[in-house]
């Protein structure tokens, strides 16, 4: 089954994403898309991922966001790698807004999420940074009337060994524009690489050590303005009234910008429009949903248990089982509605024109953003220039472009440039949640106190369905259930699906984890385990699960277990996806420990213990 986290299979091989891209002009590696431009007098830009300047660094295009994953150090890496150079003769370049050449190859859009964009980009970067090589040496062969196989690359240089000539890609940019690409590209064997899985300092950290990175919230266009913005706080309520007269004294407040369902204060800087902010009287409709409460967002979700669900996943006759098998237990799970907070505030600044707009921000899909801003001015969707920025954090907070939309709908109403700020109360307050699931299972238990099936029913909303349907398959959210079925060798199982939607006018999204970090505290969850701790029973690992937990766990189990697969009940650490799950029944003093083994792993195995390690 895919999900978000654990790829998408089948949408795009890698061959295939060459081939697409090619005849689709994306122009990402080998075809006639290819920009071997010798219109770029001084660049040599041999694809849509490199730009080899006659001096100074080679720009490598990066077409994920950075939100502190390492992204740009990652596929820099592989580009380097082929291409020869050293990390500290390139300089990584976020990729403008263009799906049509900076597509995800398996998810099908310019999205940076679900710890995919290795897996996805692993080969399209390494030939990338070998087809220019390859350029590069047929440019020197050309110049030095030698035979190609006779030069190598080494270090941003083009030797000949015979004769002793060398030349930098600089030097040779203008030649190898003009050289055929590449037909097909050879890769270099891991028993060469260099960079690739060695332990190297990362590219990205000097700036951000001091202080030089730029975050959207840096954007600082000539002529900017600053504003605070306060949005209906009842989810799908609108404007009312505003009295401005007092936000309209505070001292740097130019302007009070009012939409149907939000008002924003424009000041010199975000300080008076903060107190702007502050001084108005604002009376909002609260429509449909005033006085909405968390208990009864819960109890609509208890009720949603009692639909009928779909099937997402069955393996072997739950029913039969059930019925020849009366011993059990079962237990129910509730997961809170979760905002994402991230570090960095929301922000975005945008500046509309009647001839175009440009928008600074950083976002995890670049492209949608771009859109999306058309759309709300009318433009032409190659009228909006996205300025994608370094993103501080994102968690999924930023695979919506919400905040994009609101920003351009105030822009629309400022003369020039704008920069939109949420306060971390707006934000929480609006955030796209990642809404509350309710999870039901029932286990049935054989004569030895081993499980004999497995039932877990999973009520949560559907988001794929409008983020990335193709993981919304015949009614079935493949992320909401992704996991739910457990990493444990037990022969009966059923995942089933109830689609419960929060409220209109809320905005549900993806949160850090996605599929799995809804299900893992169920699957391992604290209730089942106090109830069969007393047996201390082993439960068997299904050989797939086994296989795809990460190593470190394994290094930690194996030890303590000897024997794989086969992990004692109740000091389970478990992976039924990508993301290392660690089972909530761990004992105390054991969850601290882990806390500490794992710290090394990944961010996600982090993530994993935290939620484990909540009481």
């Amino acid at each position: 089954m895919g999900t978000l986290s654990n790829a998408v299979s089948g949408r795009l091989s890698r061959r295939a994403f060459l081939i697409s891209a090619t005849f689709a002009g994306g122009s990402l590696m080998i075809g006639p898309r290819f920009i071997a431009s010798a219109e770029a007098a001084d660049s040599f830009i041999p694809n849509a991922f490199i730009q080899i300047p006659e001096t100074g660094k080679v720009a490598l295009i990066i077409p994920s966001a950075e939100m502190g994953q390492g992204v740009y150090m990652g596929l820099a890496t592989l580009i380097a790698e082929e291409l020869e150079l050293t990390l500290d003769q390139v300089q990584p370049l976020p990729a403008p807004a263009d799906p049509s050449r900076y597509a995800h190859p398996l998810l099908g859009d310019q999205v940076t999420g679900g710890s995919v964009t290795i897996r996805g980009f692993w080969e399209p970067m390494r030939q990338a940074g070998a087809a220019a090589r390859m350029m590069l040496i047929a440019a020197a062969a050309q110049d030095w009337d030698v035979a190609a196989a006779s030069c190598r690359a080494e270090k941003g240089l083009v030797r000949h060994a015979a004769s002793g000539r060398r030349a930098t890609y600089g030097e040779l940019a203008a030649i190898a524009a003009k050289q055929p690409v590449p037909d097909r590209v050879e890769l270099k064997p891991a028993s060469e690489f260099r960079l690739i899985g060695k332990t190297l300092p990362r590219i990205d950290s000097p700036e951000k050590v001091t202080g030089t990175a730029r975050f959207g919230l840096d954007a600082r266009p000539p002529g900017l303005k600053f504003a605070a913005i306060a949005v209906s706080p009842a989810f799908g309520g609108t404007l009312r009234s505003v009295d401005d007269s007092a936000a309209m004294r505070v001292k740097g407040v130019r302007q009070v910008v009012r939409l149907s369902d939000a008002v924003a204060v424009v000041a010199d800087h975000t300080g008076a429009a903060r107190k702007g902010l502050a001084a108005l009287h604002i009376a909002w409709d609260p429509g449909a949903n005033g006085g909405l409460t968390t208990a009864e967002l819960e109890r609509r979700a208890e009720a949603a248990m009692a639909d009928d669900g779909l099937v997402a996943h069955e393996h072997g006759d739950v029913a039969g089982a059930e019925t020849a098998h009366e011993a059990g237990i079962e237990a129910v799970y509730r997961l809170p509605i979760l905002a994402h907070t991230a570090m960095e505030p929301m922000n975005c600044t945008v500046h509309v024109r009647a001839d175009g707009c440009d928008i600074w921000v950083g976002t995890q899909v670049a492209g949608r953003a771009r859109q999306a801003a058309a759309e709300v001015i009318g433009l032409p969707t190659e009228k909006v220039v996205v300025h994608n920025h370094l993103l501080g954090g994102g968690f999924g907070r930023r695979l919506d472009h919400d905040g994009v939309i609101m920003a351009t709908r105030v822009a629309q109403k400022v003369e020039g440039p704008v920069q939109v700020v949420w306060s971390r109360e707006e934000d929480i307050r609006h955030d796209s949640y990642r809404y509350l699931n309710l999870s039901r299972i029932a286990i049935r238990l054989g004569p030895d106190g081993m499980p004999v099936s497995w039932r877990h029913r999973v009520v949560g909303p559907a988001v794929m369905a409008r983020f990335l349907p193709i993981l919304f398959k015949d009614g079935i959210d493949l992320d909401i259930t992704g996991g739910a079925e457990g990493p444990y060798d037990i022969p009966n199982k059923r995942v089933e699906y109830v689609r419960h939607e929060g409220p209109d006018g809320m905005l549900t999204g993806n949160w850090r984890g996605v599929g799995p970090t809804r299900n893992a505290p169920a699957v391992e969850g604290g209730s089942t385990r106090r109830r069969t701790w007393p047996d201390a029973t082993r439960w068997s690992i299904a050989d797939n699960s086994w296989a795809r937990m990460p190593g470190c766990a394994r290094c930690w189990i194996w030890p303590r277990t000897g024997q794989a697969g086969r992990l004692p009940w109740g000091r389970t650490a478990a992976a039924a996806s990508p993301y290392c799950r660690i089972s909530a029944a761990l004992p105390r003093w054991w969850r601290r420990c882990m806390r500490h083994r794992m710290v090394c792993c990944r961010w996600s195995a982090l993530s994993a213990l935290w939620i484990a390690g909540r009481p």
